[in-house]
């Protein structure tokens, strides 16, 4: 769980470094005459797209950053009420997988959804996750 979330926090900031200069780079071959409007519109507007799905992610990274740190997180026991993302295999074999449960939080009365795929509807779990990046690892089964 804390390997997932350093990765997303690397990823996030290596794309909006990575944006950054690439913009900057479009922007004087534009000046140079070197890339015409339509492509520098393209790779602008590209590369703002990818900054700006960067830094959102990477705001979720930042309110997490101390759980990741001191390697806390928080632990509660759910239950899976359903699957809210359906992936169909496209290959003829008819397969289809499960993802991103949302589950039922007993002590708070709540519902929270978190990106795992090995849980069953139904059944309860004892979870940690981190609160923010929903990052999370299924402990044992209850039920």
């Amino acid at each position: 769980m804390q390997k997932t979330y350093w990765t997303l926090f690397v990823l996030c900031l290596v794309g909006i470094i990575l944006s950054f200069v690439l913009c900057v780079t479009v922007i004087i071959l534009f000046c140079k005459r070197l890339l015409n409007l339509k492509y520098f519109i393209g790779y602008t507007l590209a590369l703002f797209l990818t900054a700006l799905v960067s830094t959102y992610q990477f705001g979720f990274c930042i309110r997490d950053y101390d759980f990741a740190k001191n390697n806390t997180f928080a632990e509660e026991t759910l239950t899976v009420i359903e699957f809210t993302k359906v992936k169909r295999d496209l290959d003829g074999n008819g397969q289809i997988s499960y993802s991103k449960p949302k589950f039922y939080i007993h002590e708070k009365d709540e519902y929270i959804i978190l990106h795992t795929k090995d849980v069953e509807i139904g059944k309860t779990y004892r979870v940690r996750y981190y609160p923010n990046t929903k990052i999370c690892e299924i402990l044992y089964c209850i039920e």
